[in-house]
């Protein structure tokens, strides 16, 4: 039941993927712990298909409570279980959740991550949801309190780092306010002092200090300029590149959960907190104290008029405090659409071959065009808003002028004031309303950055791939000695909250031999060598290398010794030798490395190219055909002396005769390797072949025993030779 100490609370979706993350983040916030929405995504397995009832119940045991996923009718709703409760709701068609406040006899409160605090009528409700709920409360291990690290404590040591920058910038703009203020004197001593007594040689004399006092005002805001560019830059590469190493750093299951737009589109979001950090750090300290020496000069010149200026205040405020929401929703909503955008036309480009050969061009122009309309749309809507509220302050600034010199002349011809000390009033007052007016413009800014901030703090917040110290183990990269036997036992893993892919796994390879893994797509042969790359971390079970269990292995450390050849191999725009050399150090010489790729039968196409191993790639080597590209892939991984060799379908664009040239090269090599193949020929020859399906192994052996057995290696063979044969 809803307790009277709490209010309900919702918290909005980043994307479509997010509604169980952001539930579980309001039935958290709702006991009082305040968690990043990344940090629950980590927690509940969150990837590209969203989340499962069972990742909440996993995720929601990860924060300390008691969770439990169950299906029931209309009337299970209103049995009387504890509130609130996260419902499992298809909405047009859309599988959704949303997190139930109150349950009455005619209504339901809840909470929709996609649209806010919404009350639902019974009857609506249950044509809506699928009779899935996750019960929750608090656990023995439930710890209320803030895991959020604000926008403040985050960036602000950026600031503080430039700190001998922004002394000069902040005193140069200090001196600019102060020698245009007391320009603003001019008028008045022109008026009613120059010009009555018509003193010609002090008209002379205050005109040229004036000049000169201008001219220091514009060197002074040249030199601030300058200063305040170099620190934007500043601002800029510390935060770009602090974001950058921060997400390289990053465990594989952030990048398989995530689209590359959504990463890429981060970036962008950093310039809109470098302005806030930059700019508007300046334009709070500098305005401010503007702000308030022009209001005890305006006062000392003129009490009423400076009173009725104040009234203005509460107005701004009031026009900046209505449209602060609206610029945050939209804002938001910008930016996830920006990164959907961004990631929808990275994908159609990388795939732009599947696109032409499907003929599919029409319907990916317009996927692009609805999405960028979907942007254009909300950006329509947050600039007409800002066109509103800037009417509404123009106006605003209009109308009090005009008040103002009308009040102001009615004082002259009554004879309270000259007519110099209201024009002087006038000028002045420019610098009080002119910082109020940037301090108010700030707004729409400081709610951009915050946003931005927010988006940039939910990879920020997530735990880079652990890297053991020192202190927790001696391996380095130069004792750490693999070669030995590879031991699993037991291993189980799933990806995110999905069903098992490894299913309790357990594998002896020899060292020195060679085995490969076969069996149909998405028996987990690829997710097996990813665990002994430690990309993933297993849900239970063990991998032991040499007698050492991965676990106490440093990532780095471990990787150094084990080349890793994937389906689709990474080339980067550089060189053929700076590819070949990726993360080497010390990097091997050209004679070296020509006689690595004279062992994978790459060093003679490589000769013809027309400046050899200094020959330029283009982007993933596009200017190479698939065979080439998976054996200077081979050849790359030779490059590291390995002790553990792993290849996952690294031959399947190669012709028979290389393929056997390769295979017989790493088996000549003595290099303990693990293989993945559908093409069953590249494998009979390994000591071992292990078939797999359903995430478990079912049958092992060399390929004379298995085919004796008539089992499913033996049936996998006879399709590939009856599907040979039938092409012939």
């Amino acid at each position: 039941m809803l307790s009277l100490n709490r209010k309900p609370v919702c918290i909005r979706q980043h994307d479509r993927k997010d509604c169980a993350p952001a539930c579980l983040a309001a039935v958290a916030r709702y006991y009082g712990l305040k968690m990043p929405l990344s940090l629950i995504r980590e927690a509940c397995g969150t990837d590209h298909t969203g989340t499962n009832a069972y990742g909440i119940v996993q995720g929601a045991g990860k924060l300390g409570f008691n969770a439990e996923a169950v299906k029931g009718d209309a009337q299970a709703l209103f049995a009387g279980f504890e509130l609130p409760a996260i419902a499992h709701v298809v909405d047009k068609e859309v599988q959704h959740y949303v997190v139930i406040y109150k349950i009455t006899g005619e209504k339901v409160l809840a909470a929709d991550p996609a649209e806010g605090m919404r009350t639902y009528k019974t009857e609506e409700f249950l044509n809506l949801w699928t009779g899935v709920l996750v019960l929750l409360t608090p656990g023995e291990h439930f710890k209320p309190g803030s895991r959020v690290t604000g926008a403040v404590k985050r960036f602000f040591p950026l600031l503080r780092s430039n700190r001998k920058l922004l002394a000069p910038i902040l005193a140069a703009s200090l001196l600019v306010t102060a020698i245009g203020m007391a320009g603003a004197f001019y008028f008045q001593i022109l008026l009613d002092t120059i010009m009555a007594e018509k003193l010609q040689g002090t008209l002379t004399l205050v005109s040229v200090g004036v000049i000169v006092l201008y001219a220091v005002q514009t060197l002074l805001d040249f030199t601030r300029n300058h200063l305040f560019l170099y620190l934007a830059q500043r601002i800029d590469r510390g935060l770009v590149l602090q974001y950058y190493n921060h997400v390289i750093s990053l465990p594989m299951s952030f990048f398989s959960s995530r689209k590359t737009g959504e990463i890429t589109s981060r970036l962008t979001d950093a310039s809109n907190v470098r302005d806030a950090l930059s700019e508007a750090s300046l334009h709070i300290a500098v305005d401010s104290l503007t702000l308030l020496i022009a209001a005890a000069v305006l006062y000392n010149q003129n009490p009423l008029l400076f009173g009725l200026t104040l009234l203005l205040v509460p107005v701004y405020v009031l026009i900046m405090g209505g449209f602060r929401g609206i610029f945050d929703r939209y804002n938001r909503k910008m930016m996830n659409e920006n990164a959907e955008l961004t990631s929808y036309v990275i994908e159609s480009i990388k795939g732009i071959e599947t696109v032409k050969a499907s003929t599919a061009q029409k319907e990916v122009k317009e996927t692009a065009r609805a999405k960028y309309e979907a942007f254009l749309a909300t950006a329509f809507k947050y600039g007409l808003m800002n066109n509103v509220q800037s009417a509404l302050k123009t106006a605003l600034q209009l109308i009090s002028g005009v008040a103002l010199l009308w009040i102001g002349a009615r004082q002259v011809l009554d004879g309270q004031i000259t007519a110099g000390q209201l024009i002087t009033f006038n000028v002045l007052l420019a610098y009080f309303l002119s910082p109020l007016q940037r301090l108010i413009d700030l707004q729409p800014v400081l709610q951009s950055a915050y946003v931005a901030a927010s988006r940039l703090g939910e990879y920020m917040d997530l735990a880079p791939e652990k890297e053991l110290s020192p202190d927790e183990t001696a391996v380095s990269k130069e004792d750490l000695d693999l070669r030995g036997d590879v031991l699993i036992r037991n291993l189980s893993y799933r990806y995110g909250s999905r069903p098992l892919t490894l299913n309790d796994v357990s594998l002896t390879i020899r060292e020195g031999s060679s085995t490969a893994l076969v069996g149909p797509s998405g028996s987990g042969k690829t997710s097996l060598l990813k665990l002994l790359m430690k990309f993933y971390e297993a849900e239970q079970g063990s991998i032991a290398i040499g007698g050492r269990d991965l676990r106490e292995i440093p990532a780095g450390v471990l990787r150094s010794r084990i080349a890793y050849v994937p389906q689709e191999a990474f080339f980067y725009h550089g060189t053929v030798y700076d590819n070949l050399c990726l993360g080497l150090d010390p990097k091997p010489s050209l004679a070296e490395v020509a006689e690595v790729c004279k062992q994978a039968q790459i060093h003679d196409f490589i000769a013809s190219l027309p400046r050899h191993y200094e020959t330029v790639l283009e982007e993933n080597g596009s200017n190479l055909s698939g065979g080439q590209r998976q054996r200077l892939s081979v050849a790359r991984a030779l490059m590291k002396k390995p002790h553990l060799l792993l290849m996952d379908e690294a031959t399947s664009s190669l012709d028979a005769v290389t393929e056997k040239a390769v295979t017989s090269l790493v088996a000549g090599l003595g290099i303990t390797t693990v293989m993945i193949s559908h093409r069953l020929s590249g494998v009979r020859h390994c000591d071992r072949i292990c078939v797999m399906d359903g995430g478990r192994i079912v049958e092992t052996g060399s390929h004379d025993e298995l085919m004796r057995r008539s089992g499913a290696y033996s049936a996998l063979w006879n399709s590939q030779f009856a599907e040979a044969q039938a092409v012939l």
